[in-house]
C-alpha cells in the first residue's frame, strides 16, 4: 500500500520528462508525439497499478515474448494447454501460428495423449485427446499407453479397443486412426467387428436368410449347412471381407458435421472449393444472418438473407452450399426509420445446396 501512494514529487516528474525527451530525440531523431506519449502515460498513472505488481507483470510479458520468440514450438504447446477451455483465445493463438511456419494438427493415434504435442521436426503442434467432446483424459491415457503396441490391422486394434462405441466413431470421423486407413474404410471396419464380434468373440454362425458378405468370400472359409454358414477360419474371411471394402474417405459434409460437434471448429480446408461454404450458424431473430465456414480459405463469415427467400428454401444449418454475394449498405435504426450508413454487410445474392 505504501507504494501504491508513492507520487512523484512536481520536481521529480520535471527531472524525468526531462530525461525522457532527450532519450527520446536520441533515439528517434525528433520530439514528434513525445508530448502526447508522455501526457498519456502521465494520465494513466493516476490509476495504474503500483511498482512492484507493474514490475512483476512485465517481466512475466518479457519472458513469454522471449519464449515465444526462441521456443514456439514449446511456448504454444504449454499456452495451448492452459487456454483449452477458451475457444476465442484458441483461435486467436491459432491465427499466429503461420508467422512461425507452426501447424495445428488433430490429434494422432501414437502421438497425443492428454496434453498439446509439438513434433519439432515437423513444426506441428497436436492436439490433446481430450479436448474432443466426449473424449476424457482417462481414454487418452489408455489410448497414449498403446503407441508402442503393434497391429496387423485396423481389426486387431479393434480388439483391443478401449474405448466405446461413440468414442470410436468420434475418433474414426476425426482421422485420429490415419495410419489404418482412410475414414470411410475405417467406418466399414467398425461396422463389420461390431457385427461380427461380441465382447471380441468371433460369431461363427451367419443365418443365410441374413448373410450380406459375398457368396465367393463366405463359401471360400466356411462350412455349410441348410440354414447358415459357419466359419471356420475367421482370419481369413476376415481378411478378405476387409480387403473388398473400397479404400474411401467419409463425405465432405461428415467430416466438416463431426469437426463442428465435436471440436467445436472446423479444421478442413480445401483451397479448390471456392464459393462453397458451409453453414454453422443461422440466427432468424430479425433478417436471417448465417455464420458461414469458407471452405477454400477456412474463413469464417457473416451474411444475410431475404426473410421471404429464406423461409421458402431449404437453407439451414449444417448445409453445404455453393454461393455468391453481394454488398449492401447496412441499415441503423433511427428515430423509428431504418436508415443506411456508410459501412456494408454481405448478403446471400444466389446460392445451390451441395449436401
Amino acid at each position: 500500500k505504501k507504494i501504491s501512494k508513492k507520487k512523484f514529487k512536481e520536481d521529480e516528474l520535471k527531472n524525468l520528462k526531462d530525461k525522457l525527451s532527450k532519450g527520446w530525440l536520441n533515439k528517434i531523431g525528433n520530439l514528434d508525439m513525445f508530448e502526447k506519449t508522455w501526457s498519456d502515460i502521465e494520465n494513466s498513472s493516476r490509476y495504474s497499478f503500483n511498482a512492484s505488481h507493474s514490475v512483476s507483470v512485465a517481466l512475466d510479458a518479457l519472458y513469454g515474448a522471449y519464449l515465444k520468440a526462441n521456443y514456439p514450438m514449446e511456448y504454444y504447446s504449454v499456452v495451448f494447454e492452459i487456454y483449452s477451455d477458451d475457444i476465442n483465445k484458441t483461435r486467436d493463438l491459432t491465427d499466429e501460428l503461420p508467422y512461425f511456419n507452426i501447424k495445428l494438427k488433430l490429434p494422432k493415434f501414437r502421438i497425443s495423449n492428454n496434453h498439446y504435442t509439438c513434433d519439432k521436426g515437423n513444426n506441428v503442434i497436436y492436439k490433446n485427446i481430450q479436448s474432443i467432446k466426449f473424449l476424457n483424459e482417462t481414454i487418452a491415457e489408455q489410448l497414449y499407453e498403446m503407441r508402442d503396441m503393434q497391429f496387423n490391422s485396423f481389426l486387431d486394434f479393434l480388439k483391443v479397443n478401449p474405448c466405446n462405441s461413440k468414442q470410436t466413431e468420434i475418433l474414426i470421423k476425426l482421422d485420429f486412426f490415419s495410419e489404418f486407413g482412410k475414414t470411410g474404410k475405417l467406418m466399414d471396419i467398425y461396422n463389420f467387428y461390431q457385427t461380427r464380434y461380441d465382447k471380441n468373440k468371433f460369431k461363427k454362425q451367419i443365418k443365410k436368410d441374413k448373410n450380406s458378405y459375398p457368396i465367393d468370400i463366405i463359401s471360400k472359409y466356411s462350412k455349410e449347412t441348410e440354414k447358415q454358414y459357419i466359419i471356420i477360419d475367421e482370419e481369413g474371411f476376415c481378411n478378405d471381407i476387409i480387403s473388398s471394402f473400397e479404400d474411401k474417405e467419409i463425405s465432405i459434409k461428415e467430416r466438416l458435421d463431426a469437426q463442428i460437434e465435436y471440436l467445436g471448429y472446423i479444421e478442413y480446408k480445401n483451397d479448390k472449393a471456392k464459393d462453397y461454404g458451409y453453414i454453422i450458424d443461422v440466427n432468424t431473430k430479425y433478417t436471417p444472418r448465417f455464420t458461414i465456414y469458407k471452405i477454400d480459405t477456412g474463413e469464417t463469415i457473416s451474411v444475410k438473407y431475404s426473410k421471404r427467400d429464406y423461409e421458402q428454401s431449404e437453407l439451414g444449418k449444417g448445409k453445404i452450399i455453393k454461393f455468391v454475394t453481394t454488398e449492401k449498405p447496412r441499415k441503423k435504426l433511427i428515430d423509428g426509420y431504418w436508415i443506411d450508413i456508410e459501412d456494408v454487410e454481405l448478403w446471400i445474392k444466389s446460392y445451390k445446396i451441395f449436401q
